[in-house]
């Protein structure tokens, strides 16, 4: 199995980037082919515009997803966005490891997102959900948390915050698979978040067995 793990954290050294380093670490161990993407190590921007593209379809006025067509049908993706478009098609499993900011996506995921989903290479046409590009590709969101799980289900901001991230996935093909999240790592001992990583690793021995 092929497998892309994209990575959106700032410090290398966080609990976030651990998780990345066990996945990679985990799934190869068990004959899977892993490639990883680090936003921030590799200072991806965030900002769709004109930058994106090498040419343009109309230079006087700028309309996202006609520009993105007209990439799409021109080679005209700039070289980090034809990479990691690459990579994504590549894939059969697509994980996103990320901290929970502000009930939703740190910005450089967001703008990955935003950047290198685009329209005429990832949807359009009609190919989205049950006819999506990525159909027969899962999606596992593996996330962090700052503060410990709610008790009460009716007033959850985890599961408030997932479902417009999972509806990306879902949107563009992908099978959506349960996230895994990690709660309360800001507040950890360094047990702790020992043990919460052979848990992680753990999971995905079982979950993606070679």
């Amino acid at each position: 199995m092929n497998v892309l793990i994209v990575l959106a954290h700032p410090e290398g050294r966080s609990f976030n980037s651990a998780m990345a380093r066990v996945a990679e670490e985990t799934l190869s161990e068990l004959g899977h082919h892993v490639v990883t993407t680090d936003l921030y190590a590799m200072e991806f921007e965030a900002s769709s515009d004109r930058r994106n593209f090498v040419g343009a379809d109309n230079s006087d006025r700028y309309f996202q997803q006609r520009e993105e067509l007209f990439a799409a049908e021109n080679q005209g993706f700039v070289a980090t966005l034809n990479r990691e478009m690459d990579r994504i098609k590549a894939a059969d499993l697509i994980i996103w490891q990320f901290p929970l900011w502000w009930f939703g996506l740190p910005a450089v995921l967001k703008g990955y997102v935003d950047r290198v989903f685009a329209y005429g290479v990832f949807y359009g046409g009609g190919k989205v959900y049950e006819t999506g590009v990525l159909q027969g590709k899962r999606g596992l969101i593996s996330m962090t948390t700052g503060g410990p799980r709610r008790e009460d289900p009716t007033d959850d901001p985890v599961a408030e915050a997932l479902a417009p991230i999972r509806r990306i996935q879902r949107f563009v093909g992908l099978e959506s698979m349960e996230p895994y999240v990690t709660y309360s790592v800001s507040r950890q001992s360094e047990e702790e978040g020992a043990a919460k990583l052979e848990e992680f690793a753990a999971y995905l021995r079982s979950t993606f067995p070679g």
